[in-house]
């Protein structure tokens, strides 16, 4: 069933990605991933333990089908955001912001100070969809090996539940 961003998506749930579904569901979450421009992770970072990532990790699901994934761990005293994409059938109807409310929610109920990414230069999608959720730019780094500049982004958690309030 191909769906557009125009189209119901109240049946959306969003679930605790863990490793046990991660591993079930490699190549349909690799497929996700591999939407997000720049550099591909491998099989192995994808799997990849990292602090509290099974723990914060989440997938939206319809019905049966995952159409969105967030990769998340633990920072500092933050919750860090590597990888997020929706299916592109399912862009534009909230999902995105519906994930990032679960996970802000989780960071505030453990008291994290940030939830942040970094985005790579170019990738204005992404970067207009953080901005839009309250984030701002805090640092840019270079990535020598990979040859990529990244923008990092933060937001307290609060900053940004209180904007997903507002733009409902």
């Amino acid at each position: 069933m191909t769906q557009t961003g125009s189209e119901d998506r109240s049946q959306i749930t969003i679930i605790a990605l863990t490793k046990a579904i991660m591993l079930e569901n490699y190549d349909r979450i690799k497929e996700l991933l591999d939407l997000i421009p720049g550099r591909k992770w491998s099989r192995e970072e994808i799997i990849a333990d990292r602090p509290m990532k099974w723990d914060c990790s989440l997938i939206a699901m319809d019905n049966e089908k995952i159409v969105g994934v967030w990769i998340i761990s633990k920072k500092g005293d933050s919750r860090h955001h590597h990888m997020t994409t929706v299916d592109e059938a399912y862009r534009r109807a909230g999902i995105g912001s519906k994930m990032t409310r679960v996970s802000a929610t989780g960071a505030k109920e453990l008291g994290e100070k940030f939830l942040t990414t970094k985005v790579e230069e170019g990738n204005d999608m992404s970067l207009n969809f953080h901005l839009k959720l309250g984030l701002t730019v805090y640092s840019e780094e270079f990535n020598e090996e990979e040859g990529v500049k990244y923008i990092l982004l933060r937001a307290a958690p609060e900053k940004i539940l209180d904007k997903l309030d507002k733009d409902k």
